[in-house]
């Protein structure tokens, strides 16, 4: 009897506390409802800015974490802060041309072959971080780091613009959160030229989507000396030049073909410039080239040869096959209905990179961070479905791989030059 009437007085407490549960749940609901709608009543400069900023925190924990785990070795006897961590890699050749310039003399290794130097690394990221440093008296990894970062922000709300040429807001949206958290997104924010390049791109595209081919054109010459995007850049000029011309002929429109001769003429110099200043300062005719060799064993490859030669290494007696589905892996995208609602612009700027990776790039630790010069691909993946949890599955995901690469690859070990990131 005892049994059975405290049973029965304690129902309506767990009753009580049942609809206790019930009611924050449902508190909980209204409350994520009445932020999202607050969130989304925001500008869309603010909304991207605000995954900018939940990306670089993201970026900034997971690091941190590495870090904790990160031995001193030669190469990094003193992890030090975050800055330091995010300067190393690349960042190291950025610092000496941020620190000494470029050297007038190719070094030498003892075999008397071309050695890895600053040549390989473009000019403009480095020396605009010493205009800070200068200005602002900000140590190479702070400013470093720094101008990245923005960088990073400026790309993103370009993106959006430029995704919104094609797409909703939702969809340009979770494509640009997609960029913001994406595999190698931490060099967005680390010493590294890809954030400032890939906003001189995305800009370069976009004017060229509405047709300001003047205004372009400064800024291709400035991408392809931040990155050597310059190739992609000018295959993407002349093919849309090409497309505009023959619009503006069928549809009785007036020609702008002193417009696109400049920008033409814009993507050629953006190709040719570094390789021949190097070649001016040192003396040496294939100076560039030679140097970007070194990191292959001063090897000068021709097309395709770093593609099949680097899966031969990997994939040995399989290595053809994997090659050829590699390459209908690429034309396969390229026809995706995704891909292709893109538009004439994105569509060949896609084209343009995959088909210049496959034509120099072997596959290798750098290919995730070389695949983001393609980053409109994340619209075309974002476009794919309207479902939001399919949306949200694609920011998981890529966020989770991006542990991945700064703990296998960003994290030094005593095999420092047995990888890349």
């Amino acid at each position: 009897m005892t049994g059975v009437a405290a049973s029965g007085m304690d129902r309506p407490g767990m009753d009580d506390a049942l609809a206790g549960l019930g009611g924050f749940a449902d508190r909980g609901v209204r409350l994520a409802r009445r932020l999202r709608g607050r969130l989304g009543a925001l500008p869309w400069w603010a909304q991207v800015g605000l995954v900018w900023l939940v990306g670089r925190l993201y970026t900034l924990f997971w690091t941190l974490v590495v870090l904790q785990h990160q031995p001193a070795l030669p190469a990094l006897p003193n992890p030090g802060s975050y800055f330091d961590y995010a300067s190393i890699w690349d960042g190291g050749f950025y610092r000496q041309i941020h620190d000494q310039g470029y050297p007038s003399a190719l070094p030498l290794t003892d075999s008397g072959r071309v050695d890895g130097s600053q040549w390989a690394f473009l000019p403009v990221y480095p020396f605009l971080v010493r205009g800070v440093t200068l200005l602002t008296g900000l140590s190479w990894p702070v400013a470093a780091t720094s101008v990245s970062a923005l960088a990073c922000l400026g790309f993103l709300l370009v993106c959006y613009r430029l995704f919104r040429l094609r797409q909703d807001h939702p969809t340009a949206l979770f494509a640009v959160a997609m960029i913001s958290v994406a595999t190698t997104a931490p060099v967005l924010q680390f010493a590294y030229a890809e954030a400032l390049a890939f906003f001189l791109v995305a800009a370069v595209l976009l004017l060229i989507s509405h047709r300001h081919y003047l205004t372009a054109a400064p800024l291709v010459v400035l991408a392809a000396l931040t990155r050597p995007l310059g190739a992609p850049l000018l295959g993407t000029i002349l093919v849309v030049a090409v497309a505009s011309v023959i619009s503006a002929r069928r549809a009785g429109d007036r020609l702008q073909l002193g417009s696109l001769a400049v920008l033409e003429a814009a993507g050629g110099v953006g190709v040719v410039a570094w390789p021949l200043i190097a070649a001016m300062v040192t003396g040496v005719p294939d100076a560039y080239l030679a140097t970007e060799a070194a990191w292959r064993g001063g090897l000068m490859l021709g097309p395709l040869e770093a593609y099949s030669g680097s899966l031969a290494a990997i994939f040995e007696q399989f290595a053809p096959v994997v090659g050829v589905v590699g390459v209908l892996g690429v034309a396969a995208v390229m026809l995706s209905r995704p891909v292709l609602r893109l538009g004439l612009v994105l569509w060949t700027w896609i084209g343009m990179v995959l088909g210049y990776l496959v034509l120099v790039a072997p596959v290798s630790t750098s290919l995730p961070r070389l695949l983001g010069a393609a980053f409109p691909l994340a619209a075309a993946a974002a476009g794919a479905s309207r479902s939001r949890a399919y949306r949200w599955l694609l920011v998981v995901a890529l966020a989770l791989s991006q542990i991945a690469y700064l703990a296998l690859l960003w994290h030094l070990s005593d095999g420092v030059h047995d990888r890349w990131p």
